[in-house]
Protein backbone atom coordinates (compact mmCIF):
# COMPACT_ATOMS: atom_id res chain seq x y z
CA UNK A 1 0.00 0.00 0.00
CA UNK A 2 1.00 3.41 -1.35
CA UNK A 3 2.25 5.93 1.85
CA UNK A 4 -0.65 8.31 -0.06
CA UNK A 5 -3.20 5.77 0.01
CA UNK A 6 -2.41 4.79 3.61
CA UNK A 7 -3.02 8.32 4.75
CA UNK A 8 -6.68 8.38 2.73
CA UNK A 9 -7.76 4.85 4.84
CA UNK A 10 -6.51 6.54 7.98
CA UNK A 11 -8.10 9.71 7.60
CA UNK A 12 -10.84 7.54 6.40
CA UNK A 13 -11.05 5.42 10.06
CA UNK A 14 -10.38 8.61 11.68
CA UNK A 15 -13.99 10.14 10.16
CA UNK A 16 -16.13 7.15 11.14
CA UNK A 17 -14.90 7.33 14.35
CA UNK A 18 -15.72 11.05 15.57
CA UNK A 19 -18.56 10.90 13.28
CA UNK A 20 -20.21 8.26 15.27
CA UNK A 21 -23.60 8.62 17.18
CA UNK A 22 -24.26 11.91 15.31
CA UNK A 23 -26.88 12.69 12.41
CA UNK A 24 -24.03 14.62 10.72
CA UNK A 25 -20.38 14.82 10.51
CA UNK A 26 -19.42 17.33 13.34
CA UNK A 27 -19.49 21.10 12.55
CA UNK A 28 -17.74 24.27 14.58
CA UNK A 29 -20.42 26.02 16.84
CA UNK A 30 -20.61 29.91 16.08
CA UNK A 31 -18.12 31.85 17.92
CA UNK A 32 -19.94 34.19 20.34
CA UNK A 33 -18.69 36.93 22.40
CA UNK A 34 -19.26 37.00 25.92
CA UNK A 35 -19.38 40.34 26.69
CA UNK A 36 -22.23 41.52 24.68
CA UNK A 37 -25.22 42.28 26.60
CA UNK A 38 -27.34 38.97 27.26
CA UNK A 39 -31.04 38.25 25.71
CA UNK A 40 -33.76 37.80 27.64
CA UNK A 41 -37.17 35.64 26.23
CA UNK A 42 -40.31 35.67 27.65
CA UNK A 43 -42.39 32.56 27.30
CA UNK A 44 -43.82 31.82 23.97
CA UNK A 45 -47.52 31.84 24.14
CA UNK A 46 -50.17 31.09 21.24
CA UNK A 47 -52.57 34.18 20.64
CA UNK A 48 -55.61 32.39 19.24
CA UNK A 49 -53.48 30.56 16.16
CA UNK A 50 -50.42 32.42 16.27
CA UNK A 51 -47.45 31.98 18.19
CA UNK A 52 -46.31 35.32 20.08
CA UNK A 53 -42.96 35.31 21.38
CA UNK A 54 -41.00 38.65 22.40
CA UNK A 55 -37.24 39.17 24.15
CA UNK A 56 -34.79 42.23 25.30
CA UNK A 57 -31.52 43.01 24.95
CA UNK A 58 -30.84 43.48 28.96
CA UNK A 59 -27.90 45.48 29.64
CA UNK A 60 -25.58 44.75 32.94
CA UNK A 61 -24.15 48.25 33.74
CA UNK A 62 -20.98 46.37 33.68
CA UNK A 63 -17.85 47.91 32.55
CA UNK A 64 -16.79 45.07 30.21
CA UNK A 65 -20.11 44.91 28.93
CA UNK A 66 -19.92 46.35 24.57
CA UNK A 67 -22.00 49.11 23.48
CA UNK A 68 -23.00 47.55 20.16
CA UNK A 69 -25.49 48.39 17.33
CA UNK A 70 -27.32 45.69 16.60
CA UNK A 71 -27.52 44.24 12.92
CA UNK A 72 -29.88 41.22 13.25
CA UNK A 73 -31.66 38.71 15.57
CA UNK A 74 -31.33 34.81 15.08
CA UNK A 75 -34.06 32.91 15.88
CA UNK A 76 -33.50 29.38 16.46
CA UNK A 77 -35.97 26.43 16.27
CA UNK A 78 -35.08 23.30 17.65
CA UNK A 79 -36.31 19.85 18.02
CA UNK A 80 -36.48 18.65 21.44
CA UNK A 81 -34.05 15.66 21.53
CA UNK A 82 -34.96 12.99 24.36
CA UNK A 83 -34.04 9.55 22.68
CA UNK A 84 -30.68 10.41 21.46
CA UNK A 85 -28.24 11.57 24.22
CA UNK A 86 -25.30 11.62 21.57
CA UNK A 87 -26.86 13.47 19.01
CA UNK A 88 -25.87 17.15 18.22
CA UNK A 89 -28.68 19.16 18.70
CA UNK A 90 -28.91 21.40 15.67
CA UNK A 91 -31.57 23.73 14.89
CA UNK A 92 -34.72 22.66 12.45
CA UNK A 93 -35.01 26.11 11.49
CA UNK A 94 -33.49 29.44 11.86
CA UNK A 95 -35.58 32.53 11.38
CA UNK A 96 -33.19 35.79 10.68
CA UNK A 97 -34.38 38.96 11.19
CA UNK A 98 -32.35 41.93 9.64
CA UNK A 99 -33.00 45.03 11.28
CA UNK A 100 -32.83 48.84 10.03
CA UNK A 101 -34.29 51.40 11.63
CA UNK A 102 -38.04 50.73 11.68
CA UNK A 103 -38.09 48.39 9.07
CA UNK A 104 -37.56 44.62 9.43
CA UNK A 105 -36.61 41.90 6.38
CA UNK A 106 -37.36 38.21 7.52
CA UNK A 107 -35.55 35.20 6.34
CA UNK A 108 -35.92 31.56 6.89
CA UNK A 109 -33.37 29.13 6.30
CA UNK A 110 -34.82 26.32 5.70
CA UNK A 111 -38.21 26.84 4.65
CA UNK A 112 -38.45 30.29 2.92
CA UNK A 113 -41.68 30.06 1.49
CA UNK A 114 -43.32 30.50 4.87
CA UNK A 115 -41.89 33.81 5.86
CA UNK A 116 -44.62 35.48 4.81
CA UNK A 117 -46.53 33.63 8.21
CA UNK A 118 -43.73 35.74 10.61
CA UNK A 119 -44.00 39.15 11.34
CA UNK A 120 -41.70 40.99 13.30
CA UNK A 121 -42.44 44.82 15.10
CA UNK A 122 -40.21 46.14 18.29
CA UNK A 123 -41.40 49.00 20.51
CA UNK A 124 -39.07 50.44 22.81
CA UNK A 125 -36.46 47.69 23.77
CA UNK A 126 -39.12 44.52 22.89
CA UNK A 127 -38.91 42.70 19.94
CA UNK A 128 -41.93 40.74 19.02
CA UNK A 129 -42.13 37.95 17.03
CA UNK A 130 -45.75 36.54 15.79
CA UNK A 131 -45.49 32.98 13.92
CA UNK A 132 -48.90 31.72 12.68
CA UNK A 133 -49.86 28.22 13.82
CA UNK A 134 -49.81 26.74 10.34
CA UNK A 135 -45.95 26.94 10.45
CA UNK A 136 -45.90 26.02 13.99
CA UNK A 137 -47.67 22.98 13.57
CA UNK A 138 -45.30 21.78 11.00
CA UNK A 139 -42.27 22.14 13.09
CA UNK A 140 -44.60 20.62 16.14
CA UNK A 141 -44.99 17.69 13.42
CA UNK A 142 -41.38 17.03 14.31
CA UNK A 143 -42.04 16.89 17.34
CA UNK A 144 -41.78 19.44 20.86
CA UNK A 145 -39.49 22.02 19.49
CA UNK A 146 -38.17 25.17 21.79
CA UNK A 147 -36.43 28.72 20.96
CA UNK A 148 -33.14 30.80 21.37
CA UNK A 149 -32.71 33.88 20.15
CA UNK A 150 -28.71 35.44 20.00
CA UNK A 151 -27.91 38.87 18.04
CA UNK A 152 -25.66 39.89 15.31
CA UNK A 153 -23.96 43.33 15.54
CA UNK A 154 -22.85 45.71 12.65
CA UNK A 155 -19.31 45.46 13.97
CA UNK A 156 -19.72 41.63 13.22
CA UNK A 157 -19.83 40.44 16.32
CA UNK A 158 -22.60 37.48 17.78
CA UNK A 159 -23.80 37.65 21.30
CA UNK A 160 -24.43 34.07 22.67
CA UNK A 161 -27.71 32.46 22.76
CA UNK A 162 -30.50 32.96 25.08
CA UNK A 163 -31.87 30.38 27.98
CA UNK A 164 -34.14 28.16 25.58
CA UNK A 165 -37.89 28.38 26.10
CA UNK A 166 -40.71 25.96 25.10
CA UNK A 167 -44.50 26.76 24.18
CA UNK A 168 -47.10 24.81 25.70
CA UNK A 169 -49.53 23.37 23.43
CA UNK A 170 -52.67 22.73 25.10
CA UNK A 171 -56.06 22.22 24.48
CA UNK A 172 -58.06 24.82 21.80
CA UNK A 173 -59.17 27.79 24.93
CA UNK A 174 -63.09 28.89 24.61
CA UNK A 175 -63.87 32.59 23.72
CA UNK A 176 -65.14 34.59 26.55
CA UNK A 177 -68.72 34.11 27.31
CA UNK A 178 -69.83 37.90 28.74
CA UNK A 179 -73.01 38.43 30.40
CA UNK A 180 -73.39 41.88 31.86
CA UNK A 181 -71.59 44.98 29.97
CA UNK A 182 -72.33 48.65 31.27
CA UNK A 183 -71.14 51.90 30.33
CA UNK A 184 -70.62 54.02 33.96
CA UNK A 185 -72.04 57.70 33.79
CA UNK A 186 -68.34 59.47 34.39
CA UNK A 187 -67.71 63.34 33.97
CA UNK A 188 -64.03 62.96 34.74
CA UNK A 189 -62.35 61.81 31.71
CA UNK A 190 -59.73 59.59 33.67
CA UNK A 191 -62.14 57.51 35.99
CA UNK A 192 -63.81 54.03 35.42
CA UNK A 193 -66.69 54.30 33.28
CA UNK A 194 -67.31 50.62 32.55
CA UNK A 195 -67.93 47.34 33.69
CA UNK A 196 -68.22 43.89 32.67
CA UNK A 197 -69.14 40.27 34.32
CA UNK A 198 -68.70 36.76 32.45
CA UNK A 199 -69.16 33.31 32.93
CA UNK A 200 -66.31 31.46 34.57
CA UNK A 201 -65.11 28.41 32.73
CA UNK A 202 -63.44 26.16 34.27
CA UNK A 203 -60.15 24.84 32.32
CA UNK A 204 -58.67 21.80 34.50
CA UNK A 205 -58.79 20.17 37.50
CA UNK A 206 -55.15 19.74 38.96
CA UNK A 207 -54.10 17.01 41.79
CA UNK A 208 -52.29 18.80 44.52
CA UNK A 209 -50.42 16.78 47.63
CA UNK A 210 -51.11 18.31 50.72
CA UNK A 211 -48.68 18.33 53.66
CA UNK A 212 -50.32 15.22 55.33
CA UNK A 213 -49.97 13.29 52.41
CA UNK A 214 -53.38 13.38 51.16
CA UNK A 215 -54.56 13.98 47.60
CA UNK A 216 -56.57 17.47 47.18
CA UNK A 217 -58.26 18.12 43.67
CA UNK A 218 -58.31 21.96 42.67
CA UNK A 219 -60.36 23.70 40.14
CA UNK A 220 -58.50 25.98 37.92
CA UNK A 221 -60.73 28.44 35.69
CA UNK A 222 -59.59 30.37 32.84
CA UNK A 223 -58.74 34.25 33.34
CA UNK A 224 -59.41 37.22 30.92
CA UNK A 225 -57.70 39.70 29.07
CA UNK A 226 -58.84 42.92 28.22
CA UNK A 227 -56.93 44.89 25.79
CA UNK A 228 -57.46 48.98 24.46
CA UNK A 229 -57.73 49.30 20.50
CA UNK A 230 -58.20 52.00 18.57
CA UNK A 231 -58.78 50.44 14.87
CA UNK A 232 -57.66 47.19 14.21
CA UNK A 233 -57.08 43.81 16.00
CA UNK A 234 -53.65 44.10 14.70
CA UNK A 235 -51.98 42.92 17.82
CA UNK A 236 -49.00 45.24 17.56
CA UNK A 237 -52.04 47.77 18.54
CA UNK A 238 -53.37 46.35 21.29
CA UNK A 239 -52.65 47.84 24.94
CA UNK A 240 -53.26 44.89 28.07
CA UNK A 241 -55.12 46.94 30.56
CA UNK A 242 -55.18 44.66 33.61
CA UNK A 243 -51.31 43.32 34.54
CA UNK A 244 -52.81 40.13 35.78
CA UNK A 245 -55.52 37.62 34.39
CA UNK A 246 -58.85 38.39 35.89
CA UNK A 247 -60.54 35.80 37.53
CA UNK A 248 -63.47 36.75 39.57
CA UNK A 249 -65.93 37.17 37.01
CA UNK A 250 -66.39 40.99 37.00
CA UNK A 251 -64.39 44.23 36.95
CA UNK A 252 -64.64 48.11 36.24
CA UNK A 253 -61.86 49.84 34.36
CA UNK A 254 -61.11 52.95 32.68
CA UNK A 255 -62.97 51.88 28.47
CA UNK A 256 -62.29 55.38 27.06
CA UNK A 257 -63.81 55.60 23.67
CA UNK A 258 -61.46 52.55 22.56
CA UNK A 259 -62.31 49.04 21.37
CA UNK A 260 -62.71 46.64 24.05
CA UNK A 261 -61.03 43.44 23.25
CA UNK A 262 -61.45 40.52 25.55
CA UNK A 263 -59.54 37.06 25.23
CA UNK A 264 -59.47 34.16 27.72
CA UNK A 265 -56.19 32.78 28.82
CA UNK A 266 -55.04 29.13 30.27
CA UNK A 267 -52.58 29.18 33.24
CA UNK A 268 -49.61 28.94 30.36
CA UNK A 269 -50.63 32.00 29.68
CA UNK A 270 -52.12 31.28 26.04
CA UNK A 271 -55.26 33.18 25.03
CA UNK A 272 -58.28 32.01 22.83
CA UNK A 273 -59.67 34.07 19.99
CA UNK A 274 -61.08 37.35 21.06
CA UNK A 275 -64.03 39.00 21.26
CA UNK A 276 -65.07 42.81 21.08
CA UNK A 277 -66.67 45.62 22.66
CA UNK A 278 -67.78 48.64 21.20
CA UNK A 279 -68.74 51.33 24.03
CA UNK A 280 -70.94 54.21 22.98
CA UNK A 281 -69.38 57.55 22.16
CA UNK A 282 -69.53 59.87 25.04
CA UNK A 283 -72.82 62.17 24.86
CA UNK A 284 -74.80 58.72 23.68
CA UNK A 285 -78.06 58.33 25.68
CA UNK A 286 -77.08 53.89 25.09
CA UNK A 287 -75.79 52.85 28.15
CA UNK A 288 -74.77 49.30 27.00
CA UNK A 289 -71.70 48.26 25.49
CA UNK A 290 -72.20 46.24 22.30
CA UNK A 291 -70.82 42.20 22.07
CA UNK A 292 -69.44 42.12 18.59
CA UNK A 293 -68.76 38.50 17.79
CA UNK A 294 -65.49 37.59 15.52
CA UNK A 295 -68.12 37.00 12.34
CA UNK A 296 -69.23 40.25 12.93
CA UNK A 297 -72.90 39.11 14.80
CA UNK A 298 -73.51 41.15 18.01
CA UNK A 299 -75.10 39.53 21.09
Amino acid sequence: MSRISWVISLAGIIFVLFSCGRRTAPEPYDAFVESLPAIQINRPVFKADQLMLNWQIIKSGSKSELDVSTDAFHVKVYKNIETCYTCENKPIEVITIAVKEDQSRIRLKNSDSYSELVRHWHSENTHNLLINRKLTDYWYAEGFFFFTVSYSTVEGLLSKESDAFWPVYGRAIPKPEITVTKRLDSVEPMRINAYIEWKLIREAILTKIENNGNPKEIEIYYGINLYRSLLTEDLRELKLINPEPLMKGKYSFLAGDYRILVSHVDRFGNESESITLLLPQAGEHENELTVIEPNGSNQ
